[in-house]
């Protein structure tokens, strides 16, 4: 298993709540609420980015469903499980 391997697994094992937005919907101002958004939680920020269908969206991810379903509802985006293979 190589150590990319390993790194993802564990990411899937403990932050297995996922969002998924476009990158677009992700830029200037809204970084800044996104960080915000962890700090104010006290949640690390775990998010890398992925090519779909010819666009690129950033990948965040969350420990607890709640997190994940409270990021979703404030930054839109498509709330996901773990069986994805990112």
């Amino acid at each position: 298993m190589t150590r990319a391997q390993a790194s993802r697994s564990l990411l899937n094992r403990e932050f297995p709540h996922r969002v998924l937005i476009h990158v677009d919907n992700v830029r200037g101002r809204i970084v800044d609420q996104v960080q915000t958004f962890h700090a104010n939680r006290g949640a690390p920020v775990r998010c890398h980015s992925l090519p779909q269908d010819d666009k690129w969206f950033a990948v965040y991810c969350f420990a607890t469903r709640e997190t994940a379903e409270a990021f979703h509802l404030l930054f839109g985006g498509e709330l996901v499980e773990t069986s994805m293979p990112y």
